[in-house]
């Protein structure tokens, strides 16, 4: 089953909650849902992925204008970017651990190739993962988030083999050597794009056709498309305008 917008909200509501706590060490930070509740593929009961932005702070944006004052936060060296991660996310676990109402179960997983902190928040039954210094992973939600809207035929497949794989226990909730969901997800787009005629564009073919308001944003190895996510303003899919129903597809 899909979600439904009012459980999207009570996830919106729990990342409140978590700012709160963060927000006693980083004022100006926020916290951002990113995969499956905001990407337009979730389901009831997925996780609640969380992404800690500190942009804003950490002598990242050093002067705070507000009148005839600002702030400046300055952060001791450490030997690297993940250390600062590590150590930021291990403060954090701590304080939801002792005084986030309704949050439990902490798991400090500080050496995994993205550290993170998981717990459960009781009261909506959600788990709960939290992750800074991860923006790859909002940027990736935020083209599946452009693809799902590109055609109503890209989450019909994407559920569709999704079930089928965990019938046929290609994927699992169980932790294991299974093929995830996202990566699952990610073989049907390039179904999509590699058929013919193709349901959706390429990357690439993204870019060409972005518009005035759109941005690309890079990284070491990525470049990423990102929309102001409103179906109507989306430039593609004049060119892509295939009526095949799902079962020829």
């Amino acid at each position: 089953m899909q979600l439904t917008e009012e459980n999207t909200r009570l996830r919106f509501l729990v990342c409140s909650l978590i700012k709160e706590i963060a927000a006693a060490y980083f004022p100006e930070c926020s916290i951002r849902p990113f995969g499956s509740t905001v990407n337009n593929f979730g389901k009831m009961g997925c996780d609640l992925d969380m992404f800690l932005d500190l942009d804003g702070i950490s002598g990242r944006n050093k002067t705070k204008p507000g009148g005839a004052f600002s702030v400046e936060y300055q952060t001791k060296r450490v030997a690297s970017e993940r250390v600062a991660t590590q150590s930021i996310l291990s403060v954090i676990g701590e304080c939801i651990d002792q005084f986030a109402p309704g949050c439990t179960g902490m798991q400090k997983i500080l050496n995994a190739r993205c550290p993170l902190v998981r717990f459960s928040h009781q009261p909506s039954g959600f788990q709960c993962d939290l992750t800074a210094n991860n923006r790859i992973a909002m940027r990736s939600t935020e083209l599946l988030y452009i693809y799902s809207t590109l055609d109503p035929r890209v989450r019909a497949l994407v559920f569709g083999i999704r079930c089928w794989a965990r019938v046929q226990g290609i994927t699992s909730s169980v932790p294991g050597a299974w093929i995830t969901n996202f990566s699952l997800t990610m073989m049907v787009l390039f179904l999509l794009q590699k058929r013919s005629p193709p349901i959706i564009p390429t990357l690439d073919q993204l870019k060409s056709q972005a518009g005035n308001t759109d941005k690309v944003i890079s990284t070491v190895s990525t470049r990423i498309l990102t929309h102001s996510f409103s179906p109507q303003m989306l430039p593609v899919s004049l060119s892509y305008s295939s009526t095949l129903c799902l079962s020829s597809i």
